[in-house]
């Protein structure tokens, strides 16, 4: 008959082959060290990017791509199309975050120089895109009002961002102008990350 193990036994059995990589645990670590300073970094308005410089020149090699890979990935997730002025502003955060971890800061501050044009006239182009629209809209809107005034018999005033067709159009149009700019967003992001 067979043995009986107990469960303390059975235990011990399924771990003796499983190893403890502490280079790995290491790893694991210093990314997320960088991922919360990252964070710390993009959430604090008087943050400096020398915070984020410091703390890659005070750990040993190993660990300091370890710390770039973690503020990599927070501030590459923060690189995106701007929706308006304000969300703009947070575009030079990131350049200096990502010129505090590089290895070739130069090349990362004249990247960043082309991104922020780009996404200037990212900003531009689509508010005219949406001029255009609303310009060309304005008379379908006012034919629309005048029927219904019509059949209601009172005056009725259309706003295009409470019509379905508008708001239908400028989905589909704001969707393919964006598209663009996010195709080349994604062909920068893989340049930053070959400077890191």
């Amino acid at each position: 008959m067979g043995e009986i193990k107990s469960a303390l036994e059975l235990a011990l059995e399924r771990t003796n082959n499983v190893q403890s990589d502490k280079t790995l645990i290491e790893k694991h670590k210093a990314i997320e060290e960088g991922r919360k300073a990252a964070f710390e970094y993009m959430e604090k308005n008087d943050a400096k990017e020398t915070s984020l410089e410091k703390l890659i020149k005070e750990s040993s090699k190993e660990k300091q791509q370890w710390l770039r890979e973690g503020i990599f990935k927070v501030l590459i997730s923060n690189l995106k199309l701007p929706e308006d002025e304000s969300s703009f502003k947070k575009v030079s955060k990131i350049r200096d975050g990502f010129s505090a971890i590089a290895k070739e800061k130069k090349e990362i501050t004249l990247l960043f120089a082309q991104v922020e044009q780009v996404l200037k006239q990212y900003l531009q182009n689509k508010k005219a895109v949406i001029e255009n629209l609303n310009n060309n809209f304005e008379q379908k809107l006012r034919e629309k009002e005048e029927i219904l005034s019509k059949q209601l018999g009172a005056k009725i005033t259309l706003k295009p961002e409470n019509d379905p067709e508008y708001k239908e159009y400028l989905h589909k149009i704001t969707n393919q102008f964006d598209q663009q700019y996010r195709e080349l967003l994604a062909k920068v992001r893989n340049e930053i990350e070959s400077r890191i």
